[in-house]
């Protein structure tokens, strides 16, 4: 998401910019919204088919970025590369200098580690409790979270 939002950011004009950075957020939700039912669909064939496919497209899509989507950074705004920027552990120096931010990313980590471990988590059970039926699954999970919902707010 975040790559995509910097390619955007540098090829879009001024004028269109909105207009693209919400092309981007209606892709992601149409993604949470089609994704579960694909999962379940193709849950049905084994419980690791929906990880091969994730990979698959994972691997296409850095096909396409590598060799088809043109560089959006002009050349004479390139800086040539540098290890000493590119090291991860200056990130870490820069929390020593400033406390209060790194409360804040320590606060946010923990956050993220217990979101991921309940959303990781919470798709095993169609796998043991549901004896094949993990594509019920994921249509259930769309209509749950969604229609259900819009449904009830009329």
């Amino acid at each position: 998401m975040s790559t995509a939002s910097a390619y955007i950011a540098d090829i879009s004009t001024d004028e269109d910019r909105a207009k693209n950075f919400g092309m981007i957020g209606a892709a992601l939700g149409l993604g949470f919204i089609i994704g579960p039912v694909i999962g379940g669909l193709l849950g049905q064939f084994g419980a690791r088919v929906p990880f091969y496919a994730a990979a698959a497209l994972c691997l296409l899509n850095f096909l396409y970025g590598y060799f088809i989507l043109p560089e959006s950074l002009d050349k004479e705004k390139r800086r040539p590369f540098d290890w000493k920027r590119a090291n991860p552990i200056g990130s870490f120096k820069f929390l020593v200098r400033y406390p209060k931010i790194s409360g804040l990313v320590t606060a946010l980590i923990l956050t993220y580690i217990g979101i991921h471990a309940v959303q990781s988590n919470w798709h095993f059970l169609p796998c043991t409790n549901l004896d094949g039926m993990s594509k019920w699954w994921g249509i259930r999970w769309v209509y749950w979270d969604y229609c259900w919902d819009w449904c009830r707010e009329g």
